[in-house]
């Protein structure tokens, strides 16, 4: 199907499975400018006709403009008759969804939709109707056609609780009290290089002190306890610096224009976003030799993995070539914006491609699950251990 107007057009291909209908909608921008497009795809329902809804998981009704710490997008709604399931496929349309069930409608959509001049892009979407209305029976379906369904070949857990005891090593009976076969080092807080800076992301690479103490404690892990693996906690997002500029091509920037920063005024914890080609890309790159070669851990527990900590959207550097703020009631761009989910996405994949090739396992703690992570099948994926 083909449809157009002054400014853009749409091609629609729909194709039809025994268990969904699967859809990709190629719009086209005809101008010379940036265009944005408001963009719904929505299904009409009656009043009171709905007995079950939920947004992304969540039994609720209402708009959800961000995906919440845990889960994949999707809309699901239920009568007395049969249950119908909406999926965003593609990784911006994820990304940028907005999920709605609101008075006579319920659908999905993107508000920050943006092609440059002539450009293309294709946003795919599917629906499962659930004859038996119910919505595990929709999620179950789902992650048999798009093959997510994994096995956790290790129980994680954390061995040690907040600075004063965070050195310890773990009894053998506190292990298998709790199942952990993954033990878990928390964040690596009154770092011995300088007791007033807690390291947060990968900022270990700046402390050797606190590098060779972590490594003793995971070799007496290893000693005591040979068939329990090692990692610690790494919301990479987070750098604490008491120089905002240390990655200055990767900042991530409020809509005031200011460097995101969370924490207190001495060290405070600055907000940096990987892309390649950029310095924190590099330096996440290095931290997965420092944390494998050089520190004996077994993998990472990535926290905030694929969520955006300090903010999602960043309004300044380089465009993600989708996004912008649009205005509903002129239907113009009123500013370009980048998500920093998308900016981010392929240096995470590198660096899960990279530890899982040195043999360690990535723990993702946080994660707006799109279509390219899903494909990474050694991923654990978790809800805070």
């Amino acid at each position: 199907m083909d449809a157009r107007g002054r400014h853009y057009r749409v091609h629609r291909e729909v194709e039809a499975f025994p268990t969904h209908v699967y859809v990709k909608d190629t719009y086209t921008n005809l101008t010379d400018r940036d265009l944005g497009l408001l963009i719904y795809n929505e299904l009409p329902v009656e009043e009171d006709q709905l007995t079950a809804t939920r947004l992304a998981g969540y039994e609720r009704k209402g708009r959800m403009v961000e995906m919440p710490h845990y889960g994949g997008a999707s809309v699901f709604i239920s009568d007395r008759h049969t249950g119908i399931g909406m999926v965003p496929m593609d990784d911006v349309f994820v990304v940028q969804s907005v999920l709605y069930v609101e008075d006579d409608t319920a659908g999905m959509g993107s508000e920050k939709f943006t092609l440059g001049p002539q450009a293309s892009y294709t946003l795919e979407w599917a629906i499962y109707p659930t004859g038996s209305g119910d919505y595990f029976d929709f999620v179950n379906t789902f992650r048999r056609v798009e093959d997510r369904i994994g096995t956790a070949d290790y129980a994680p857990g954390f061995v040690t609780f907040g600075p004063y005891n965070r050195r310890q090593v773990p009894t053998r009976d506190y292990l298998e009290n709790r199942g952990i076969r993954l033990a878990l080092l928390p964040v690596l807080g009154r770092t011995e290089d300088n007791p007033n800076v807690d390291i947060e992301g990968i900022e270990f690479l700046d402390f050797p002190k606190e590098r060779a103490l972590t490594k003793q404690q995971a070799l007496a892990i290893h000693r005591r306890h040979p068939d329990v693996k090692v990692m610690f906690h790494v919301a990479h997002s987070l750098y604490a610096t008491q120089d905002g500029d240390k990655f200055a091509d990767s900042k991530v920037i409020d809509a005031n224009g200011t460097h995101t920063r969370m924490g207190g005024p001495d060290w405070p914890f600055w907000v940096y976003y990987p892309a390649p080609g950029n310095s924190f890309h590099d330096a996440l790159m290095r931290s997965v030799d420092v944390m494998m070669d050089e520190m004996d851990m077994d993998g990472a527990l990535m926290d905030g993995f694929m969520l955006g900590y300090g903010g999602r959207w960043t309004y300044g550097g380089r465009w993600d070539q989708h996004s912008a703020l649009i205005d509903k009631q002129t239907k113009t761009i009123q500013r370009k914006v980048s998500s920093v989910l998308l900016l981010m996405q392929p240096s995470m994949i590198e660096f899960s491609r990279k530890m899982n090739g040195k043999g360690g396992i990535v723990m993702a703690n946080g994660v707006v699950v799109t279509r390219s992570v899903a494909n990474e099948k050694y991923i654990y994926f978790d809800a805070e251990c």
